[in-house]
């Protein structure tokens, strides 16, 4: 037989009251260091100059990683790839628009 008395103590004592109210919920947004963006801006407008620069997510990470080998950039700093592809995507939308 179930105890539903013990299951309840238990979920209590692991996620206690109103853990899953909006307002205790952690936001887990990346943002992007302002040093870091201004080298992607610097690496898509090269590449929006002149179409035979242009980066790719992987490249600009890679350049970053550069950077960080130079000593120009904290590692820490540096985003994942994924999120230099977000950014790149939402950077082209904004130019465009702003064209």
């Amino acid at each position: 037989m179930i105890n539903y008395v013990d299951i309840e103590d238990h979920l209590q004592a692991v996620f206690g009251n109103g853990w899953a109210l909006k307002s205790n919920q952690q936001k887990f947004k990346e943002s992007i260091d302002d040093l870091v963006k201004i080298r992607l801006e610097a690496m898509y407008l090269a590449g929006v100059k002149n179409s035979s620069e242009r980066y790719t997510y992987i490249t600009m990470h890679k350049e970053l990683l550069q950077a960080v080998a130079n000593g120009d950039i904290d590692e820490e700093i540096i985003p994942e790839m994924n999120t230099i592809k977000n950014w790149i995507q939402n950077y082209h939308a904004k130019y465009m628009k702003n064209i």
